[in-house]
């Protein structure tokens, strides 16, 4: 699933708050899911060890864990400003 299709309603407002909890959650294992991909695809598109040593220092910080508010927001201001 891709970030975008998180969100599973086309864009605009985030769902009512009954539903918030399922729509957050979704949207934040659609935010790891893209952020441990996405290192992959980079992996396999370096030239060499030195173009994929960037790669493999943020796949390390990204897949640390830590802070995933970032993110979240980002997904929020695209699904607040899609029509």
């Amino acid at each position: 699933m891709t970030v975008v299709g998180a969100f599973g309603h086309g864009g605009g407002a985030p769902p009512s708050a009954g539903a918030h909890a399922g729509w957050r959650e979704s949207t934040r294992s659609a935010v790891h899911e893209f952020l441990t991909a996405f290192p992959d695809g980079k992996r396999a598109d370096a030239a060499d060890a030195v173009a994929a040593e960037p790669v493999e220092v943020v796949a390390g910080m990204v897949s640390a864990g830590g802070k995933r508010l970032r993110p979240l927001l980002c997904a929020l201001g695209w699904s607040a400003a899609t029509p």
